[in-house]
């Protein structure tokens, strides 16, 4: 069986499987990843996917907020693994602590203490 799904005006997703529970759980990944968010810094809409690598070829998966005086990254993980399935890093990886504006971080920002609009300039993040 097969489905497609709109999970927002520019995103259809599709998904296909032998049984409804499989299918559920690949929509469900499918969902989670790539159904844009609003940012939570600066609540804009407009939201792109961006995968970045570093110089030791690690990949870097986000959705990044395309107001030009944001740029905030909202972080996917990568479970290792069969299926290799993405997921938000919604927790702050040293201390376990939950992210504060629904995950979403300025590059270059400590993740605790994200002072978004307090007038400094946020670096670029680069690959």
């Amino acid at each position: 069986m097969k489905i497609q799904f709109k999970a927002a005006p520019s995103v259809i997703l599709e998904a296909e499987a032998k049984t409804p529970a499989e299918l559920f759980d690949q929509l469900a990944a499918l969902c989670e990843a790539f159904t844009p968010k609003p940012c939570g810094l600066c609540n804009s809409t407009s939201i792109t996917f961006v995968t970045r690598t570093d110089a030791e070829n690690n990949k870097y998966r986000m959705h990044v907020c395309k107001n030009p005086s944001c740029g905030a990254e909202w972080r996917l993980g990568l479970r290792r693994g069969e299926g290799q399935i993405l997921f938000p890093q919604l927790r702050d990886p040293k201390t376990n602590a939950v992210k504060p504006h629904g995950g979403w971080v300025i590059f270059g920002e400590p993740e605790q203490g994200n002072n978004h609009g307090n007038g400094h300039s946020h670096g670029s993040p680069g690959a």
